[in-house]
């Protein structure tokens, strides 16, 4: 930043989804921030794998508390909806709870709307920039 002359930013978090390329880096430079999962990029990878490992006549339901818990408000509502989530589903869908609980209580565990206040909890803005600079549209 600074053999580039430009002022030095220090961000309180990152929004992204789950690379762990653009995480890596952003730590690397950044330290250690709050790491927010996109909530459309959570939802979209949770949604396949769903249908994938899920009985059809769970799904919907499975995907409707999935989604009640991202509006948690703050960490301790999180976690004790999560470990209600956990305790319902844990005996009907055993192998998805095993991957949901790995990748989305743990490793990926930043995706609801409490984890950071006044944040956005997607990162659709900066990916439409990044589609329209793609396009051509900025480059001419």
């Amino acid at each position: 930043m600074k053999k580039l002359n430009l002022e030095e930013i220090d961000p309180d978090f990152l929004i992204a989804g789950g690379a762990d390329a653009i995480r890596n880096a952003f730590q690397d430079v950044f330290g250690e921030k709050t790491m927010v999962m996109c909530w459309a990029h959570m939802r979209r990878n949770v949604v396949k794998k769903i249908e994938s490992m899920v009985k059809k006549s769970e799904q919907e339901d499975l995907v409707n508390d999935v989604e009640s818990l991202q509006l948690a408000q703050d960490e301790r509502i999180f976690i004790k909806a999560s470990n209600l989530f956990v305790k319902k589903w844990s005996k009907k869908e055993t192998n998805f709870i095993e991957y949901f609980q790995n990748e989305w209580l743990t490793t990926h565990n930043a995706w609801y709307a409490g984890v950071g206040h006044f944040t956005p909890s997607t990162n659709n803005a900066l990916e439409a920039t990044n589609n329209a600079i793609k396009k051509g549209k900025y480059t001419s």
